[in-house]
C-alpha cells in the first residue's frame, strides 16, 4: 500500500490553517494522479483520526503513519475548536495556545523526568479549574496522582495507556471522576500531548 503524499495529508487535516497556505496543497492534489486516487482513503483516515472511533493503528494500517507525517502545526491546530471549548477560550486564543505549544522553550518541567507542562490561562467558564497542556515523551510515565475534582483530558497528539487499563489516542477524550487516581504511559513514536482540565472540587 503506497503512502499518501505530504500535500494530501496536510490538505485533508487543514482545518486550522490559513486559506493562503492551502493553495499550493490544492494545486498539487488537483494535478497529481496518485493523490486523486488516494483522496477518498485520506479523507476517511483523517475523519477517523478526528473521531477516534478506534486507536489510530487498529482500523487502517496507515493511521499511525498519517499522524507521524503531519507537520507539527497541522497536527495540533486541527483541535483548536475543541481546545477552545475545553478551556473556554476564543478560537483565536486557542490557536495561539497551540502555536505556543510548538515552542520547546514554552514548556515547564513537570512532575517527573520527560514530562512537561504548559499552564493555560483559561476563560471564565474554566477559571475554577486547573488547566494545562501536558507533554509526555514516548514510553515515559506521568506519575500516579489523585483528582481534586472531575478531570477532562483531550489527546492532541500520540496516545497513552492509563493505569486503569484504558487506552486513549489522538482526538479521544477521557473523563474521570474526583474519586479516582491514576498514572499513564505515553504510547507510540510521538510525544503524547494532552489538554487537561481538572476541577478543584
Amino acid at each position: 500500500m503506497t503512502e499518501f503524499h505530504d500535500e494530501l495529508v496536510q490538505l485533508t487535516v487543514a482545518d486550522g490553517r490559513e486559506r493562503s497556505a492551502l493553495a499550493p496543497l490544492e494545486a498539487h492534489v488537483a494535478t497529481c494522479a496518485q493523490c486523486q486516487a488516494d483522496l477518498p482513503r485520506a479523507l476517511l483516515a483523517a475523519r477517523r483520526l478526528a473521531d477516534s472511533a478506534s486507536a489510530p493503528s487498529a482500523a487502517m494500517p496507515e493511521f499511525a503513519r498519517l499522524e507521524l507525517r503531519l507537520t507539527d502545526d497541522v497536527r495540533l491546530l486541527y483541535f483548536a475548536p475543541q481546545v477552545a471549548s475545553l478551556f473556554d477560550l476564543s478560537l483565536g486564543d486557542a490557536k495561539a495556545l497551540l502555536g505556543k505549544a510548538l515552542d520547546p522553550t514554552a514548556w515547564e518541567e513537570g512532575p517527573s523526568p520527560n514530562v512537561k507542562v504548559l499552564p493555560v490561562q483559561a476563560g471564565p467558564g474554566a477559571s475554577d479549574n486547573i488547566t494545562a497542556l501536558v507533554k509526555v515523551e514516548p514510553g515515559q510515565e506521568f506519575p500516579h496522582h489523585e483528582h481534586l475534582g472531575p478531570e477532562h483530558v483531550l489527546v492532541l497528539q500520540g496516545g497513552y495507556r492509563c493505569s486503569t487499563g484504558e487506552e486513549k489516542w489522538r482526538g479521544e477524550v477521557q473523563q474521570m471522576s474526583s474519586d479516582r487516581a491514576h498514572s499513564f504511559v505515553a504510547l507510540g513514536n510521538l510525544a503524547c500531548i494532552c489538554a487537561a482540565r481538572n476541577a478543584f472540587s
